[in-house]
């Protein structure tokens, strides 16, 4: 769809970092995610990472690994942080978070940071 010019912009959700990638998603490999986002940086294409945390699923390390993961990969855009929001009926039948995500504990980076809801 790229190389065809047939979409002008994507927004990944990056789910978990690698090691709770598959806990969380509930997929069999995390490789088809990775790729993707290698691609996409390749490219040079506009899109932009987000994450939803959930902090009984994702804490502040898991994030700061993701952080390092999307430095290391090269990508350059802002990394969007959204909220989880507690709807009656979820997919996957989430409760409320029970935790705190403390953004305080987030390192210092290149990557801009920035928070939605």
């Amino acid at each position: 769809m790229i190389d065809f010019k047939l979409v002008d912009y994507i927004a990944l959700d990056y789910k978990a970092p690698a090691h709770k990638f598959k806990e969380l998603t509930k997929t069999a490999s995390s490789e088809k995610f990775f790729k993707t986002l290698d691609m996409l940086v390749d490219k040079k294409f506009p899109f932009e990472t987000r994450t939803t945390i959930h902090p009984d699923l994702l804490n502040t390390d898991d994030i700061n690994t993701i952080v390092l993961d999307l430095e290391e990969r090269k990508y350059t855009g802002t990394y969007y942080l959204q909220n989880y929001l507690h709807v009656e009926n979820t997919l996957a039948h989430m409760d409320e978070p029970t935790k705190y995500f403390d953004k305080n504990l987030l390192k210092n980076n290149s990557i801009p940071i920035e928070f939605r809801n």
